[in-house]
């Protein structure tokens, strides 16, 4: 569920109609979005449950993000997501750079 998501990643891909969890268009327009990837080449490895959960059409990608605005200390954030299709259907930050 989109809920359990990190919100650092979530607020940068935000629900549409069309799809719940988010589109990679719009992620790739805020975050650097790599891939698509096998997943045996993520920097840390998607959970069993996800790796379990993948169908047909479903593709894995590595993000990552760096801020850096004035009065506040530059941080950033990574982590992986699946899509299906254009439509975001899983993302885990993985960590934070800060």
């Amino acid at each position: 569920p989109r809920e359990r998501w990190n919100v650092d990643f979530a607020r940068h891909a935000p629900a549409t109609a069309a799809c719940p969890g988010g589109s990679l268009d719009q992620a790739r327009s805020a975050v650097r979005v790599r891939g698509p990837l096998p997943p045996d080449q993520l920097e840390h490895p998607l959970s069993p449950e996800i790796l379990a959960r993948l169908r047909t059409g479903d593709a894995v990608y590595s993000f990552d993000a760096f801020f850096n605005e004035p009065g506040q200390r530059p941080w950033g954030f990574a982590g992986n997501l699946v899509a299906h299709g254009d439509c975001i259907v899983h993302a885990d930050v993985t960590g934070y750079d800060n």
